[in-house]
């Protein structure tokens, strides 16, 4: 599992007895980690007689493509400063301005970090998507912050952070090093193959690598290839100048391959650069070796 945390960086609104009320978000970002917060040094105080609010800003979460969400967690160290009973949660609040609160604990004398956890989009019910937690469109996350309803004694407040942790598939994590596919997995990705395979960022980085050094097809890919070959193949860049080094010196085409890729030349086989005037010769000379044969 991966995390991203996030501490204030702004006021968005308040309601109640809170004192600083200007810069509220200075007094409340410590640090990200339960055991970074400076204690007394910096604190938000409740008054007794009036509970409420606040809200913070942050800078927005980044939260990569293709992760699976767990959990969105706000940790929020606080305390009462006299005996007797008090009401107090983080909450969140979403693009739509609505305030979505944990569960009420009534704090002890000395600082506790308390975690509010959302496991799903509290205004959906559903599982939190990337873009709602990088702060896009609607139901996305917007700001953090606690409430209180009991305030008498006072509480003071001294550490709120934002916390999401998302888990990343293993193919990610695997295809810029090796990845190998077998059983089923493999017979997936032969339809695949057979149809579109888009590959972007660092795949395509390691793509590039492995076509312009060695590619090895076998068995069911072969044949999906082969119906490839048989419409339009373009090469482009440097897989053109890795081809030319091949045709300069020496490619060996056998079997059903070898009929087919003269069925290719023939037909519609598209090259590119300093490739373009080597592949009118070598067509030129495929079909004559073609119609003697």
């Amino acid at each position: 599992m991966t995390t991203q945390v996030r501490a204030p960086t702004s006021d968005i609104t308040h309601t109640g007895g809170w004192n600083p009320t200007a810069s509220m978000y200075s007094y409340i970002d410590d640090s990200t980690t339960p055991s970074g917060h400076d204690s007394n040094t910096t604190r938000l105080f409740s008054t007794d007689t009036s509970p409420g609010k606040f809200v913070s800003g942050y800078s927005a979460f980044s939260v990569p493509a293709g992760v699976t969400i767990t959990n969105v967690k706000i940790y929020a160290t606080y305390r009462e400063l006299g005996g007797g009973a008090n009401a107090a949660t983080g909450l969140l609040r979403l693009s739509s301005g609505t305030d979505y609160m944990g569960s009420y604990d009534d704090p002890i004398t000395s600082f506790v970090t308390y975690e509010y956890a959302w496991a799903t989009n509290p205004a959906t019910g559903l599982a939190w998507t990337i873009d709602e937690i990088n702060g896009v469109g609607a139901n996305s996350l917007a700001g953090f912050g606690m409430d209180a309803t009991d305030v008498n004694p006072e509480i003071a407040v001294t550490q709120v952070y934002i916390e999401v942790t998302y888990v990343t598939p293993p193919i990610l994590k695997s295809v810029a090093g090796g990845l190998t596919l077998g059983g089923l997995v493999v017979k997936k990705g032969v339809k695949i193959i057979g149809a579109t395979l888009t590959l972007a960022g660092l795949i395509s980085k390691v793509a590039k690598r492995n076509l312009i050094s060695t590619l090895t097809f076998s068995g069911t890919v072969i044949k999906v290839i082969k119906k490839l070959f048989a419409g339009a193949l373009i090469f482009t860049g440097s897989v053109v100048r890795k081809i030319f080094k091949l045709l300069t010196s020496g490619v060996s085409f056998t079997g059903a391959i070898a009929k087919q890729v003269k069925k290719v030349l023939v037909a519609n086989l598209t090259f590119t650069a300093i490739l373009a005037g080597l592949a009118l010769v070598w067509r030129w000379v495929v079909v004559h070796l073609y119609e003697d044969n």
